[in-house]
């Protein structure tokens, strides 16, 4: 019995996985049983747009490689014929640089087209390109190949390409281009490459929507065919680190070292949870967010050192800082999609505002956790998302020092504390013990309780305030019927790779 083995068939399972690849074998039996299987649905279509993305490398805005796709695309009927035209187009038609010892490294898709020659890495650009263009999501990948063709007991990276087609799902592809013993096929869904894989060699098994950096700094650096045989990229997928960019954004600041520190970690897609977790540890700030983008909109997850949670405001600012200024968005205003809803953050000048759902707090009977926490005796305590704790007008909440052990006997996430101030309309300090935070710097997502509270309470809906925590944040909020917005600024202090093994 024959066995095909598609690496690539994951899309079903997207929400499921936390990374890397779905491995499964399918026999040919059950081949047309199960191609809806790995139908695309519709909510995860915008999960397709980083494998149509345009870059630098990709450039399918380019006329030259526009006109071809124009033109390859013409009287198809589907994008299976689409597909087949780029593949074998950019198979036959692009000299292969290590079969005609061509003296020219390529890696732009419009220098490929240029000059008719590219290795299998420069091929695999130019076709994604291609497809891309003609909106068919196209992604990267690789095996790792014995290279004893050119030189003895090497190995190198040999680069492919995955298509995403309506009726099948991933397919890869492999156009480095037919010789003699070299017998690359398109035809779904049975999968043809250019080799079989021997002895210590292997697939890596990923979806890329960009070609991998040690790729690009190969064809960057080795110029000629005598440099690029001796140079080819490899990289051991063991010992290959995950790299995670880092950037920690001091929030509700205007200058370093003030308002409340946030990590945040862009990704292309969600990691595992508990992995998400531990980098949160090893953080070990107030919060961690880590987002993805999807499309034109972004989703979000907050972790503290101990656990995940379902907002927060001052990681929210950060990550919008990092989006704003350190990612080349263009736009003025994000849509973030979390656990707590829709959240919209927006920008004036350096200004951020976001705009969260209101959580009013409802009064309730003082819990006899914080009168043990506390030497004063609080007005009166309100219930939402944290308690909120309201004591007596001008209290000097910085004298106050609460018993974390009484608070950690509470049911809820934290405990903000409140008064009106001489400066500022309110003033606050925020408490959560049981999720690693003894007391956070500033807590925008607290301001979603604390403002509906403040606006009834002084018949107002604009407020100055300030939380009195050792580093201190300023920042404004008002409230409007059911939403809340929180204004602050931010200041980006580290920028940083983590490297996980």
């Amino acid at each position: 019995m024959l066995i095909f083995k598609f690496p690539y068939i994951n899309i079903v399972y997207f929400e499921l996985l936390s990374s890397a690849t779905l491995k499964i074998n399918i026999m040919i039996e059950s081949v047309q049983n199960k191609k809806q299987s790995v139908l695309i649905r519709e909510k995860d279509k915008m999960k397709m747009q980083k494998y149509l993305k345009e870059c630098e490398y990709v450039d399918y805005s380019h006329k030259r490689v526009l006109a071809l796709a124009t033109n390859l695309a013409r009287g198809c009927e589907d994008d299976v014929e689409i597909a087949k035209r780029c593949f074998t187009y950019v198979r036959d038609e692009i000299h292969h640089s290590g079969d005609y010892k061509d003296d020219i490294t390529t890696y732009k898709a419009s220098d490929v087209l240029k000059h008719g020659t590219g290795w299998c890495y420069a091929k695999s650009i130019l076709l994604a390109a291609l497809l891309r263009a003609n909106g068919i999501p196209t992604a990267f990948c690789y095996q790792r190949l014995s290279c004893s063709e050119y030189v003895e007991d090497v190995y190198c990276l040999h680069g492919l390409n995955a298509i995403y087609l309506k009726e099948y799902g991933w397919y890869r592809v492999d156009a480095r281009g037919n010789k003699e013993g070299v017998d690359a096929q398109f035809n779904p869904p049975y999968e043809k490459l250019a080799f079989e894989l021997q002895e210590n060699e292997y697939d890596l098994d990923e979806l890329l929507s960009d070609p991998l950096p040690e790729v690009i700094e190969a064809l960057k650096k080795y110029s000629c065919y005598e440099e690029m045989i001796h140079n080819f990229p490899d990289i051991e997928e063991k010992k290959r680190a995950t790299k995670i960019k880092f950037y920690q954004v001091d929030a509700f600041a205007q200058k370093a070292f003030e308002g409340n520190p946030a990590a945040v970690c862009p990704l292309d897609e969600w990691l595992d949870e508990e992995l998400m977790q531990r980098i949160a540890q090893e953080n070990n700030l107030a919060e961690t967010a880590f987002f993805i983008q999807n499309g034109d909109d972004f989703e979000i997850r907050w972790f503290t050192p101990t656990k995940e949670v379902n907002l927060c405001g001052h990681a929210t600012l950060a990550a919008a800082h990092v989006i704003f200024n350190n990612m080349n968005y263009k736009g003025d205003s994000i849509s973030f999609h979390s656990k707590s809803g829709a959240l919209l953050v927006s920008r004036e000048d350096a200004l951020i505002t976001m705009n969260f759902p209101s959580e009013p707090a409802e009064v309730c009977e003082i819990p006899q956790a914080i009168l043990d926490a506390f030497e004063l005796r609080p007005k009166e305590v309100l219930k939402s998302v944290d308690y909120i704790v309201v004591f007596e007008d001008g209290v000097d909440l910085q004298e106050l020092h609460p018993n974390m052990e009484a608070l950690k006997k509470l049911d809820l996430r934290g405990v903000c504390i409140t008064t009106t101030h001489h400066e500022y309309d309110f003033v606050s300090r925020f408490f959560a013990p049981n999720y690693g935070i003894d007391e956070d710097s500033v807590t925008g997502s607290a301001y979603t309780q604390l403002t509906p509270y403040w606006a009834q309470r002084l018949e107002k809906k604009s407020f100055t305030s300030k939380q009195l925590s050792k580093r201190g944040g300023e920042l404004s909020c008002r409230v409007d019927g059911e939403r809340v917005f929180i204004s602050g600024y931010g200041v980006c202090c580290i920028i940083g790779e983590m490297q996980i093994s």
